[in-house]
């Protein structure tokens, strides 16, 4: 898996630079695996090297892994060396994320604690995470029909203020852009509330 932002891009955490490559696995990757997984049969992958040339970094993360901290110092002390020959090694920044640290990584993101207990079978009674909730037919590229009859008003509520499903629609989906924003949809059954949150989330990342 790789990232690639704007060099720009203001980023922190976890994915340390713009230009990230993660290579993922399900076993743990002692330091004596690490030179074989970087360079199989003794030959950089092109992929780490096109890292180093954009100034990157290159993580490998395992999901059974979990290492104390003499091992995580052992384990990118052999990343460093499998990467050394390179050309622009030394813009190249390597990393090892064990289960620990990708749990960690999980709960700083709220939402994704919910999309993963769901997909692992492990569900938190009473909430979900996104999905198609209403099931609709279509599926979620179903199109949502609009009803000029449907009105939406923000609180506090004013008539003159009364915004058809469609602006309110665009409302939602400005307000979900911000940082931190939360929308609470409240209305009597059967106007369409779970096919109107669909559609206004469906864009969102445009």
């Amino acid at each position: 898996m790789r990232v690639n932002l704007p060099n720009d891009k203001s980023i922190d955490g976890f994915i340390p630079r713009p230009f990230t490559g993660f290579q993922v696995k399900k076993q743990d990757m002692p330091a004596s695996e690490i030179a074989k997984e970087m360079r199989p049969k003794g030959v950089p992958r092109a992929v780490i090297q096109a890292l180093a040339d954009d100034g990157g970094a290159y993580i490998i993360a395992s999901s059974e892994g979990s290492t104390a901290d003499v091992a995580l110092t052992r384990r990118r002390q052999a990343m460093a060396e499998a990467a050394k020959d390179l050309v622009n090694a030394n813009q190249l920044t390597v990393d090892f994320y064990d289960r620990t640290r990708l749990a960690s990584w999980v709960r700083s993101h709220a939402g994704l604690i919910l999309w993963i207990r769901n997909a692992i079978g492990r569900v938190i009674p009473g909430w979900e995470p996104f999905d198609a909730w209403a099931f609709p037919e279509g599926g979620k590229d179903a199109e949502y029909l609009l009803d000029e009859g449907v009105r939406i008003c923000a609180r506090p509520a004013r008539t003159d203020a009364d915004l058809s499903a469609a602006a309110g629609i665009a409302s939602i989906r400005e307000i979900l852009r911000q940082p931190q924003s939360v929308v609470r949809l409240v209305g009597l059954s059967g106007v369409g509330k779970p096919s109107m949150t669909e559609d206004a989330m469906k864009d969102l990342s445009e």
